[in-house]
């Protein structure tokens, strides 16, 4: 870099809140310290204003909007497999950060922004992975050494993966600098045997009560009676329960008494719910999740199952009742149940009366809570956003790390997963552990 220069850092998520918000908060933190941002969307985004939101009002901050000619992320992302590392999307994205100014020092892109990252190697600068999620995680440990507590669940989730997708990761993960896993030590069972260049710094959202923020005023009802618990809901905003599902979830919640709900619910979502108790309910399409998970009035969480969030609940010592939808959030949930934090039931054929059933054990039980607080202590210890700032930084002023020991997947494990990937899912796995009650 040029002396007298200050240190620029390019960030690049795909617009899902799980993988957007980690890099904002990781922002936060590096403009605290000086460094300058550029942070690079899809121009197709429609969902980058709360990801800006964070970071708007500062000079520092670059927001460069890309026009990849693709409608959605989410279609990168899911045409990755059969494409030819993202032939759509790769020029662009190559011309964007190429006339980036000042050249970034390094870039982090979020572990599913591939074209990110293939954009910053074609183009000679060094690059980082955000892991934000156990999908890429397993992934990456894969070839060194799997996580001692999920041997079966790990492999049964990456033979879903099929092999050119595999390739693309690997590929990514042998040439970045370093990776910023979202975990911690108690979730993986020990980080003792990863690679020197994987640091599981844990959550990126502030760890002490005076770095977060205050409860917006129009939630501050719902906890005007300390008498009552509180129980967060979030069921996805990318991968969502049907309105059937959110039906039959309602009518579970409700039979427990004495709780009090707020529920991040889409508008159209809302009105499916039809008469909705609102004394008890109070519904809104988006909410500080963050800030009202650190009240102590929460005291449970309603989740899809993204690692994220599941972090953030575990980061408060909040017990979950899990939904899972998609993609690792099979994986997270068994993972949660297994440490004791967690219910859940199957999407598909889960009851109102399950719900109301494990929805009560999780407030009564206090085990839950206790296994919970294990996991917040964990999570304590590792070093979050300010870690984060210190490697990244550590890496542009040329501290050197130990030398990645991945290698690309190897014949023995791509034979591996072709044979066992047609017979095997952790969804239909799940299925088959879920216990159903005839009624709703």
């Amino acid at each position: 870099m040029e002396p007298g220069r200050p240190l620029t850092v390019a960030l690049a998520s795909l617009p899902f809140v799980g993988h957007s918000s980690p890099l904002a908060l990781m922002g936060e933190k590096l403009l605290q310290e000086g460094v300058h941002l550029q942070f690079l969307l899809s121009k197709a985004d429609s969902r980058i204003d709360r990801c800006k939101s964070v970071l708007l009002g500062d000079e520092r901050v670059q927001f460069v909007l890309v026009d990849d000619g693709i409608e959605s992320q989410l279609m990168v992302w899911n045409t990755l497999p059969p494409g030819n590392c993202c032939e759509a999307a790769l020029p662009a994205w190559i011309e964007a950060v190429g006339k980036l100014s000042p050249r970034p020092d390094i870039l982090i892109a979020d572990s599913h922004t591939f074209h990110a990252a293939y954009a910053a190697d074609a183009l000679g600068i060094p690059f980082a992975l955000n892991v934000p999620d156990s999908f890429c995680l397993l992934f990456l440990l894969a070839e060194t050494v799997v996580p001692q507590n999920l041997p079966e669940l790990a492999m049964l989730f990456l033979t879903r993966l099929d092999v050119p997708f595999r390739r693309h990761m690997a590929a990514l993960h042998h040439k970045a600098r370093f990776h910023l896993a979202t975990s911690f030590p108690a979730w993986e069972g020990s980080t003792a045997a990863w690679p020197e260049n994987i640091f599981a710094v844990g959550p990126q959202g502030p760890r002490h009560l005076e770095e977060k923020g205050a409860i917006p005023p129009e939630f501050v009802f719902c906890f005007d009676d300390s008498k009552l618990p509180v129980v967060y809901v979030s069921t996805g905003s990318n991968f969502a329960l049907t309105k059937k599902q959110c039906k039959i979830l309602y009518r579970g919640l409700s039979k427990v008494p004495d709780v009090r709900y707020i529920w991040a619910l889409r508008v159209d979502f809302q009105e499916a719910l039809e008469a909705v108790d609102a004394s008890r309910f109070h519904l809104v399409d988006w909410a500080p999740q963050k800030d009202i998970l650190a009240s102590p009035a929460v005291k449970a969480i309603v989740y899809h199952g993204g690692f994220n969030g599941i972090c953030e609940a575990l980061q408060e010592a909040k017990p979950l009742l899990l939904v899972p939808i998609e993609g690792d959030q099979f994986v997270n949930a068994d993972n949660a149940v297994m440490k004791g934090v967690a219910l859940q039931v199957n999407r598909d054929r889960f009851s109102a009366h399950e719900v109301a059933e494990k929805m009560q054990r999780l407030l009564s039980e206090p085990r839950f809570a206790e296994a919970a607080k294990l996991m917040q202590e964990s999570i304590m210890s590792t070093g979050g956003a300010p870690k984060s700032v210190q490697v990244i930084k550590a890496s542009i002023l040329g501290q050197s790390y130990a030398k990645s020991c991945l290698n690309p997947a190897s014949p023995r494990w791509s034979a591996f997963w072709a044979y066992v990937s047609p017979r095997v899912s952790c969804e239909r796995r799940a299925r088959k552990q879920t216990l159903v009650s005839p009624s709703n």
